[in-house]
């Protein structure tokens, strides 16, 4: 078969796929990987073929509007005390954004399909032209998702505090309507129907589940929670290779004098997507500077004025730099402190180490409610509790936390028995 993948363009949403793609190939399949250009040497290392999307098609794409206004008028609305107001619009804006779709697009990824005999497609749940394509085809499309699956039913557990977290209103929610969110969904889905009329029709809230027949998760089976799955779909868990999990090599002897100097480890990174800002970073210097512990910092662009302001106030116990190799540290660490992206969670549970979540995202901050959940972490974003960071450094320091349940975790990523049988039954059922 001639197999294509519409595929994302941060590295995070590539690098869980190498799996599926080795056992692609393995099956004597040629492999196509459509991404953008920076992608395109590691997508060729794992053995496929890759196609850069054009410049008028971006993965994930929001241009139906000016992010930065939309921005400015409800923080405008919320600083008036019209809260609910704010949200309401942001709430529209949000989805009218994702419907930028045009016939141009569609037609280009159709002549790709054509061009290179393409039996099959599978497309990452950001993408917006898959399903479109292949109902036009007439081919099997399975979603993937390179994160946990939080679908409608999921939310629907308990949907005025689960989309209160989700959309970011722990600081808000006693200013709105009892029960606001409640129907959070419902709402969602009459404007993604509103506006899909305008333009093509796209799945509500698309980008947390792909709402496919057969969709992949790249995860863990011991961390995707089963309130996600649905009785009538079918879901495989693939769990990433072992090479993502692989401790980097030619360690600075900086660092690892630093690290050796100290008895426990905190970490801190936010990821490399998005990040957090200067004044987190330099909240922790100065919070941690006063803790008897090593603190290992990756903070990107702020490395100098960070470094610059723990020597100007003679703080020793914290190592700072724009990049920190994370797979290494996390072998050496007691606690990371992260925003919660999905592949530095994974990373963390194979290297056994607690986590608290200090989220800027909606995934991440339903990434950090499910860590909790499960006892392997803390996040400093819950609508029923206000500790401190301090007691939740310590409580994870202390390791009190279900270290049986971040142990079977672990060894459950370790234990590479992918078994992709389910998914090739569904491919040649006809």
């Amino acid at each position: 078969m001639n197999i294509l993948l519409l595929m994302s363009s941060p590295r995070s949403h590539i690098t869980l796929v190498e799996v599926l793609i080795r056992e692609l190939i393995n099956k004597q399949n040629v492999v196509y990987c459509m991404s953008t250009s920076n992608n395109k040497d590691m997508l060729e290392s794992y053995g496929a073929k890759f196609i850069e999307y054009p410049d008028y098609i971006v993965p994930a794409s929001c241009n139906n509007i000016d992010v930065d206004l939309v921005m400015k008028k409800t923080d405008e609305l919320w600083k008036k005390g019209k809260i609910k107001e704010g949200y309401d619009y942001i709430t529209e804006k949000d989805i009218e954004s994702v419907f930028d779709i045009t016939l141009k697009q569609i037609d280009y990824i159709c002549e790709i399909v054509e061009k290179f005999n393409i039996n099959l497609m599978f497309r990452d749940a950001v993408d917006k032209l898959g399903r479109l394509v292949a109902d036009k085809m007439n081919i099997k499309c399975i979603g993937y998702m390179t994160h946990n699956i939080y679908s409608k039913r999921y939310f629907e557990q308990n949907p005025n505090d689960l989309y209160a977290v989700f959309m970011n209103a722990k600081w808000r929610i006693k200013n709105l309507p009892n029960e606001y969110f409640l129907d959070l969904r419902e709402r969602a889905e009459k404007l993604y129907k509103k506006y899909g009329e305008k333009n093509f029709p796209i799945y509500t809230h698309h980008q947390l589940d792909p709402m496919t027949e057969f969709t992949l998760i790249f995860s863990s089976e011991k961390f995707q929670p089963v309130s996600s799955f649905y009785e009538n779909r079918k879901y495989l868990i693939i769990k990433p290779e072992k090479s993502v999990f692989k401790i980097e090599e030619n360690i600075d002897d900086k660092l690892i004098k630093f690290i050796e100097s100290y008895k426990k480890i905190i970490y801190i990174s936010s990821g490399s997507f998005v990040t957090q800002s200067y004044y987190y970073y330099k909240n922790f210097v100065n919070a941690l500077s006063k803790f008897n512990i090593g603190v290992v910092m990756a903070v990107g662009k702020f490395s100098e004025p960070l470094n610059n302001y723990i020597r100007e106030n003679k703080i020793n116990n914290i190592y700072i730099s724009s990049f920190i190799p994370q797979k290494f540290i996390l072998s050496k660490t007691d606690v990371f402190i992260t925003s919660g992206g999905h592949n530095s969670i994974l990373e963390a549970i194979y290297y056994k180490v607690p986590m608290l979540i200090t989220p800027i995202s909606s995934e991440q901050r339903m990434n950090g409610l499910l860590l909790e959940e499960l006892g392997i972490g803390e996040t400093t974003y819950s609508l029923n509790k206000n500790a401190s960071i301090s007691s939740q450094i310590n409580k994870l320091l202390r390791k009190q936390l279900n270290v049986n349940k971040l142990n079977e975790i672990s060894n459950d990523l370790r234990n590479q028995n992918n078994n992709f049988k389910s998914m090739w039954d569904y491919i040649y059922d006809n």
